[in-house]
């Protein structure tokens, strides 16, 4: 790499830098890689397959003179891996720390009300059309979940549950959860399954996040934040098979107590960073989703 570089043969420092793990690499190689530069990286993988290392990264600076200084990046608990060139990693000082989006609450909404196209006599009885014979939850089941998430759950949420639990903690039946799930339009989760979408669990790591603010418009229907820590504001209860659905209890100026939002796995950061406007956009599938 070093003997490719342009900024040596122009009689100035050069630095390369990179990663290799055990199956694949991440290098900054301009053009074909001759075959010694592949032999040395094989040679590395092998290295790191006796010792158990799944990937390393280094950083090396060659003098015109010919002397270089080489850095290494070993697995730590303490080195949070940054993908792309030329960053090595991010070094934590203070374990489990987030940086600040992910730390953010949700503002309380104490005047949000339920959407006007929201039924909850009209979700039941189209629900019991659709699963006729379904094993609904008992309202001693729906309030152990509301003390467990700390939360009072939405009328509707409380309904689809009457009707079916998909499954309980003793049992199973994927066939009534598949029913369920066609039923309603997304992967449900069953009763006992309920979790608040937290931000620590979404954190993408503080080479993006530590770039970043979150704020809510005043048009906005859903908040700017990557979860609701502290105060449950979202609550998953199904997916598609790669984003969340939840409830949000806790909407956006212009949103409903209790309107559904997809949690994308894809496009969450970069609304973050402010590429998208915070608020809902249907997508191609709008039409589809429930």
């Amino acid at each position: 790499m070093l003997s490719d570089d342009t900024e040596r043969r122009a009689a100035r420092p050069a630095r390369v830098a990179g990663r290799i793990s055990q199956y694949g690499t991440s290098l900054a190689y301009r053009g074909s890689m001759a075959p010694t530069a592949r032999a040395a990286v094989r040679d590395v993988q092998r290295a790191l397959a006796r010792g158990g290392v799944q990937e390393i990264a280094f950083s090396a600076e060659a003098e015109p003179d010919g002397r270089t200084t080489l850095g290494l990046v070993w697995p730590s608990p303490v080195v949070e891996p940054v993908h792309g060139y030329p960053d090595l990693g991010v070094l934590i000082l203070a374990d489990s720390s987030l940086a600040a989006p992910w730390l953010r609450p949700p503002d309380p909404v104490p005047g949000a009300v339920p959407a006007p196209s929201a039924d909850p006599k009209l979700l039941e009885r189209t629900l019991r059309e659709r699963l006729p014979g379904a094993v609904g939850a008992t309202e001693q089941e729906i309030a152990a979940a509301e003390a467990r998430l700390g939360i009072t759950l939405s009328d509707e949420l409380k309904v689809l549950y009457r009707v079916a639990r998909v499954y309980g903690d003793d049992n199973c039946d994927f066939e009534e959860a598949n029913r369920a799930g066609e039923a309603v339009g997304c992967e449900l989760s069953g009763l006992g399954h309920l979790y608040s979408v937290d931000a620590a669990a979404r954190h993408p790591g503080w080479e993006h996040g530590a770039r970043h603010t979150v704020s809510t418009g005043s048009d906005a229907a859903v908040q700017g934040l990557a979860g609701s820590p502290g105060s449950p504001g979202w609550i998953g209860f199904g997916g598609n098979g790669g984003d969340e659905y939840a409830v949000d209890l806790t909407p956006g100026p212009v949103g409903y107590y209790g309107q559904i939002i997809l949690i994308d796995h894809e496009q969450s950061l970069a609304a973050l960073s402010g590429r998208f406007p915070h608020r809902f956009r249907p997508g191609p599938d709008a039409g589809r989703s429930p």
